[in-house]
C-alpha cells in the first residue's frame, strides 16, 4: 500500500483575473480617484453567524493586506482606526445592520463618516454569505503493463502484459467560500462597486493498492485500512484570503483595467 499525500488548496481558477459574479462598477470609480481618495476597511461580516468582535477584526485586516498586495499603489486605512473613533458599541452595532440588511443606507454612511479621517473618501465592506464544507470517498484504477521481448515473432515485437492494478482510494475534504463585496463613495454617498467572489480550497489523501492479475478484486486485503482518513479541513481564513486577494484584482489598476 502506498500513501499518497497532497495538498491541493487549490483555486480550481486558471492563472488569471478572479471572475466576479454579479459586478456593479460606477464610472468615477477609477484609478485615479482611488489614489487621490484613499480607501477604508469598514469591515467584514457573516450571514450564517455573528462572527465575535475578534474574528470580525482579523477578516478585516485580512482583507486589507490582500488589497495592498494586490494594489500597493494604494493609500489604505485599516478598519481599526473606525472602531477606535466611533467607540466600541457603535461600530459594532454598525456592522450588525449592515450584516442584517446586507447594505450600507445613506444613514449609516454618515455615521461612519464621523469616524472616517477626512482624506478618506472611499469605504468597503465584506459579508461572508456562504462557507460550505463537505467530505468526499472515491475510488478508481489504473492498469499498469509489463514488456516481455519476443525475440521468436518475425517482427521482433514486445509482447505486454498485465502487472496489475493500482486501486487508488480517495479521501477528500473541500470548503467554498463566497463572499459580497461593496465599496462606497463617502463624498456621494454612492455605492460604487459591489460583487461576488466563490474560492475553494481542497485537501486529499490518496491510499494506493496493488491488485494483481490472479486476485480477486473483491477479495483483496486493503493495507492500513484502519489508518486512513480525511485530511485536515482548509481553514476560513485561508480561503478567506484567497477571495480577498480576488477582490485585490479586481480593484481599478493604472492602465484602467477593472
Amino acid at each position: 500500500m502506498r500513501l499518497r499525500l497532497s495538498l491541493c488548496l487549490s483555486l480550481l481558477l486558471c492563472a488569471c483575473i478572479t471572475p466576479v459574479d454579479g459586478l456593479h462598477k460606477e464610472q468615477s470609480f477609477h484609478y485615479a480617484n482611488v489614489i487621490e481618495g484613499g480607501m477604508l476597511i469598514g469591515g467584514v461580516t457573516a450571514t450564517s453567524k455573528r462572527l465575535s468582535p475578534q474574528v470580525r477584526r482579523y477578516y478585516a485586516e485580512l482583507l486589507r493586506q490582500s488589497f495592498q498586495q494586490k494594489r500597493p499603489n494604494y493609500r489604505l486605512q485599516g478598519a481599526g482606526a473606525l472602531e477606535n473613533n466611533l467607540g466600541y458599541d457603535t461600530y459594532h452595532r454598525l456592522l450588525d445592520d449592515y450584516r442584517n440588511s446586507r447594505d450600507v443606507s445613506v444613514m449609516m454612511l454618515k455615521t461612519l463618516m464621523q469616524g472616517m479621517s477626512p482624506s478618506m473618501r472611499y469605504v468597503v465592506f465584506a459579508r461572508v454569505e456562504r462557507d460550505d464544507v463537505t467530505k468526499q470517498r472515491f475510488t478508481h484504477e489504473e492498469a499498469v503493463y509489463q514488456s516481455n521481448g519476443d525475440d521468436s515473432s518475425s517482427d521482433h515485437s514486445d509482447v505486454t502484459t498485465l502487472a496489475y492494478t493500482n486501486r487508488i482510494e480517495t479521501w477528500q475534504t473541500k470548503r467554498t467560500l463566497a463572499v459580497a463585496l461593496q465599496v462606497y463613495d463617502v463624498e456621494q454617498l454612492l455605492l460604487v462597486w459591489r460583487g461576488s467572489v466563490n474560492k475553494t480550497g481542497i485537501r486529499t489523501n490518496e491510499y494506493t493498492d496493488q491488485i494483481y492479475p490472479y486476485e480477486h478484486p473483491a477479495l483483496v486485503k486493503l493495507n492500513g485500512i484502519e489508518t486512513r482518513h480525511y485530511p485536515t479541513i482548509v481553514s476560513t481564513g485561508r480561503v478567506l484570503q484567497w477571495v480577498m486577494e480576488g477582490f485585490g484584482e479586481n480593484m481599478p489598476r493604472r492602465d484602467g483595467r477593472r
